[in-house]
């Protein structure tokens, strides 16, 4: 069988789970060991025939990852149930989450970085200022730029269902456990543990990706990669395809 399509590779947004590289939420980086039963050492450096390694990683302080409201609820509601579909419309814009403009990303500033724009099934927040220079940037205590709720439920009642962001929490750094915004998106009210009636089960966030300043604002389609990982929350690869070349 001949393979005549030259598909596109794409945009790829994610941040890579590395050894020993902190990304947020003040602690260490994943740790990799090799496994030992007996004289038999799972490393071929040391001698053994493969390698065969144990890794500890946490999803939201590593590197790119999407959560499910598990992250904030009681129960089950792991990511690897979820289902997306190949190719999900996707609006990517920009805002200012410069410390000069306040830090908090409100619903002006989405409604006005999309103009009249459309507002597709996923969106993508590039916020200012943009640098290429994060692959090792470790964000524990830097206070960076988040969403207000307010923005969040807006999102919500527009349909939105994948929310992506370059910052590791679309909430503050510090707020007293509230996660005021993950809480709205997700359709929960305030202090709410048990999903109810209301709760968007098939909404995600991802977070601590990144958007290259080369990357233009506009309509893509969005590769959702998750890890089948049984938790609130797992790696992830958000790939991005420029409409007109699809």
């Amino acid at each position: 069988m001949q393979q005549s399509a030259d598909l596109p590779q794409g945009i790829d947004l994610s941040l890579p789970v590395m050894e020993g590289l902190a990304r947020a939420w003040y602690i260490g980086g994943m740790q990799k060991k090799p496994v030992v039963l007996g004289e038999w050492k799972g490393s071929v450096d040391l001698g053994g025939s493969v390698n065969f390694t144990d890794l500890t990683l946490n999803p939201h302080a590593h590197g790119s990852h999407t959560e499910t409201l598990g992250h904030v609820c009681k129960g089950d509601h792991p990511i690897h149930l979820l289902r997306w579909p190949l190719l999900i419309p996707l609006t990517l814009v920009t805002v200012d989450g410069s410390e000069d403009h306040g830090l908090c990303i409100t619903l002006s500033d989405i409604q006005s970085a999309l103009g009249d724009g459309p507002l597709d099934r996923a969106i993508a927040l590039r916020t200012l200022p943009s640098t290429m220079d994060v692959s090792k940037r470790d964000h524990s205590n830097c206070n960076w730029p988040y969403l207000h709720p307010e923005a969040a439920a807006w999102l919500a009642s527009e349909s939105v269902k994948e929310l992506l962001t370059e910052s590791p929490s679309i909430d503050p750094e510090e707020d007293g456990g509230a996660l005021a915004a993950h809480r709205a998106f997700w359709g929960l009210s305030a202090n709410e543990v048990n999903a109810g009636s209301q709760a968007r089960h098939e909404a995600t966030i991802t977070e601590l990706i990144h958007i290259p300043p080369s990357v233009s604002d506009g309509a893509y389609a969005l590769n959702l990669q998750v890890a089948a990982i049984e938790n609130d929350a797992a790696p992830c690869r958000p790939i991005i395809y420029p409409i007109e070349i699809l």
